[in-house]
């Protein structure tokens, strides 16, 4: 089908506006409580070890007196902490 034939269909075009709406439309997927356990085991984990990391260094273990790389909750917070430790002024 070439591109010509897909826009001199009516009805392609009707089809074609409705899928997004159609998407928009459809519910996320809820997680299973399964799946809810294994990010809070996860998130306690990851936060067990940055205790244990921010202990050894203040023993030190290490140079630096904090651990270097901090938590991210989201991609957006991941972005941001990349960024200022190349170019802090930019945050």
């Amino acid at each position: 089908m070439t591109d010509d034939s897909i826009s001199k269909s009516p009805e392609t075009k009707q089809e074609l506006q409705q899928e997004p709406q159609q998407e928009l439309q459809q519910e996320a997927p809820q997680e299973s409580e399964d799946m809810q356990q294994y990010f809070d085991t996860l998130k306690q984990e990851v936060e067990r070890c940055y205790v244990l990391a921010d202990a050894a260094r203040k023993n030190g273990y290490d140079p630096e007196k904090r651990v270097d790389i901090p938590l991210a909750k989201n991609m957006a917070e991941r972005v941001e902490g990349l960024i200022s430790a190349v170019a802090p002024e930019l945050v």
